[in-house]
């Protein structure tokens, strides 16, 4: 919709993996990603919630749940899960590790991974599933399977954050835009 409105506007969207928390905000001009930094906010950063997803979860070729179209967290009971970001307590891959975790009332076994694409490579290679939002369905690996999660309560929540201290137009409109399409008119 934005490229239809503003056709005079290019956007160049790159993927940040190993970056910290704001070196990612800093590096760009506008962020969108899965992680919440709300708990460290800074004056020069604006944020908003976008949206949630509902997730997938990333199994190995051939495992018995890929023929499913949907799935439970409870239904990876004695699984190897693999957490991407595993020391970010807060973050949405270790949250809903958790909550699989408390749904398979313990009967997980969970595997750190560095960042997302190194445990996508894990999955490929067989060394268990991964949690993954929609957005990262497409970065899955050629024999990789993806289900629905169905569980209300895991999700990856999306979130926008704009340097205020750069002096990008172009990333100002498009902040302004998607606040507008998700929330409404900014007061």
């Amino acid at each position: 919709m934005f490229n239809q409105n503003y056709p005079q506007i290019e956007l160049t969207i790159h993927p940040i993996t190993t970056r910290t928390r704001w070196e990612m905000v800093y590096s760009a001009d506008l962020l969108l990603t899965p992680c919440d930094f709300g708990l460290h906010p800074r004056p020069d950063v604006e944020s908003t919630l976008l949206t949630t997803q509902q997730p997938l979860v990333a199994l190995p070729p051939q495992h018995s749940l890929g023929s499913r179209q949907e799935i439970q967290l409870e239904d990876l009971k004695g699984e190897n899960l693999i957490v991407p970001f595993a020391n970010e307590i807060f973050g949405p891959y270790a949250r809903n590790a958790m909550a699989a975790y408390r749904k398979c009332h313990s009967q997980i076994r969970r595997i750190e991974a560095e960042d997302a694409q190194t445990g996508l490579l894990m999955v490929e290679f067989g060394k268990g599933l991964m949690l993954i939002p929609h957005h990262l369905k497409h970065r899955v690996y050629p024999h990789t399977r993806t289900v629905l999660i169905t569980d209300p309560d895991c999700i990856f929540p999306i979130y926008a954050y704009w340097n205020r201290s750069e002096d990008n137009p172009a990333a100002d409109l498009l902040y302004e835009t998607l606040y507008k399409d998700f929330h409404g008119k900014k007061s």
